[in-house]
């Protein structure tokens, strides 16, 4: 009996869809020292930004993109927040999650960098569990008017009342964001 090792499958059987968390691909030296030599770039283009020096913003530019940035993702250093640009690049489930249990504030972060096929979705759901909270409050119904037939009788059950309110999770330490802890609790991170 020959036994894979985790993230590698056995000869002629497929592959879950876990095993790229599991066990990422190598990369040749080469793409090693491409990804460093970007990562370097883009440090010496934050440094420039933050000094406001142009003539040293220029010049970083021209590096980061000789490093083999495109000229939309040079632009985008600058403006897009770490945090942010980081949780584009999630997987559709996990970015999911974090949009599920996010408060306002970061589900408007957030929602602009989802998956497109997720942007409509979850801000429908969030929609309606705001909708849901309006419709468990009393509404007025006005009473019929003289010789008019009386109105049918209900046949749906009534809703079940709306869940409390959950108490607001305490403020993320200074450069952290929620996001941070709930990819740490991910099934899909295996650290």
């Amino acid at each position: 009996m020959f036994l894979a090792p985790i993230g590698y499958a056995a000869e002629g059987s497929k592959t879950g869809k876990c095993d790229r968390y599991v066990a990422p691909q190598s990369r040749t030296y080469q793409e090693g020292e491409v990804s460093h030599e970007k990562m370097r770039a883009r440090t010496r283009l934050l440094q420039a930004l933050h000094s406001k020096d142009p003539e040293a913003i220029k010049q970083a530019k021209a590096d980061a993109i000789k490093a083999g940035y495109s000229n939309e993702a040079v632009g985008a250093i600058g403006r897009t927040p770490s945090d942010v640009f980081l949780f584009s690049k999630l997987p559709e489930a996990d970015q999911q999650a974090i949009l599920r249990q996010a408060n306002k504030e970061e589900f408007e972060r957030y929602i602009g960098h989802a998956h497109m096929k997720l942007r409509k979705p979850m801000r429908d759901e969030r929609a309606g569990k705001q909708t849901e909270a309006a419709a468990s409050m009393p509404s007025f119904t006005p009473a019929p008017k003289a010789g008019a037939a009386p109105p049918p009788a209900a046949t749906a059950p009534a809703p079940a009342p709306a869940p409390p309110p959950r108490p607001a999770p305490p403020s993320p330490s200074r450069g952290r964001s929620n996001a941070d802890d709930l990819l740490r609790a991910s099934p899909l991170s295996a650290r």
